[in-house]
């Protein structure tokens, strides 16, 4: 449906959209980003942006499983999500800090648009946990690994998490339903 040059213009504009977003929300004191390239040299978003390279021989879930495993901030609580979320706003970010609070959960999951996958966790201490992502039905797998450790998950259920750019129904979706970027129309 676009171009390869209009595909890398949507996932630029995703991507920096999610850390202002992020930044805005006023939650955060800084991001990490788990990269296969230099995507990010220094931020525009004026708080703290680490890169963390991905190792090129890893998918998607070995890295994110790798980083909790080695990293020097793993022992602290992080938000894990997607760079393509395209309707992602503030409110979204503050609606989960409620369902946190009311909860009281060390975790949560926030599923994708289908229900069953996995476009953010939330933990209180990821240290030693194994994360699935991408993977059919993940939103059950993590929630079963969570709980055969000790983590009871609660649930938040937000349209801006929940949609991501997979598919070209996806994106005509997002397009419909107010996305805010306006260079491919």
């Amino acid at each position: 449906m676009l171009s390869l040059g209009e595909r890398q213009t949507l996932a630029n504009w995703m991507f920096w959209r999610v850390l202002g977003q992020i930044r805005r929300s006023g939650l955060f004191s800084e991001a990490v980003v788990l990269s296969k390239g230099s995507l990010l040299q220094d931020s525009k978003e004026g708080f703290p942006v680490h890169v963390v390279e991905q190792d090129p021989k890893l998918g998607l879930e070995e890295a994110l499983n790798a980083y909790f495993l080695e990293s020097p901030w793993a022992g602290f609580e992080h938000f894990l999500l997607p760079a393509d979320l395209p309707l992602l706003s503030q409110r979204d970010f503050w609606g989960l800090m409620l369902c946190l609070k009311k909860e009281g959960a060390e975790g949560l999951l926030v599923p994708s648009m289908d229900g069953r996958g996995t476009n953010g966790v939330y933990l209180k201490n990821p240290s030693g946990q194994r994360l699935a992502f991408g993977t059919d039905n993940s939103l059950s797998v993590n929630r079963a690994r969570l709980e055969r450790s000790g983590v009871h998950p609660g649930t938040y259920y937000s349209l801006g998490f929940a949609l991501d750019v997979d598919t070209e129904e996806d994106l005509l979706w997002a397009l419909h339903n107010g996305l805010p970027f306006r260079g491919l129309v």
